[in-house]
């Protein structure tokens, strides 16, 4: 498998409904935009290290509406929790920040 090129990873604000599941599994990543609505998380940096990627990966496995994103340097978007190809490169470290991503972390909120 190639490496997977990560252009930005976010919560779907369309899909999550608030339950909240995933806070505990990527606690210090995620954040409140209001009550029920978890579909940011806290920018503190451009990149995430490969332990936060693993926080997020599990938080997104619990997440019953399958609200987390991930968009490849193509274009293309995946629901994480159901690209299997996109499970295992962020598991397994086989993926890499595109050169474009600027400004705040790569999950940013959708509005």
């Amino acid at each position: 498998m190639s490496t997977l090129v990560i252009k930005r990873i976010w919560i779907d604000k369309a899909e999550c409904t608030g339950h909240g599941l995933c806070v505990p599994e990527a606690e210090n990543l995620i954040a409140y935009a209001s009550p029920f609505d978890f579909s940011f998380v806290r920018n503190e940096a451009l990149k995430y290290t490969q332990q936060e990627l693993a926080l997020l990966l599990a938080a997104s496995e619990v997440c019953p509406m399958r609200a987390f994103r991930v968009e490849t340097e193509d274009g293309r978007i995946h629901s994480v929790p159901d690209d299997k190809s996109v499970r295992d490169a962020l598991k397994q470290g086989n993926y890499r920040w595109s050169a474009t991503v600027t400004g705040t972390r790569g999950m940013v909120p959708v509005t």
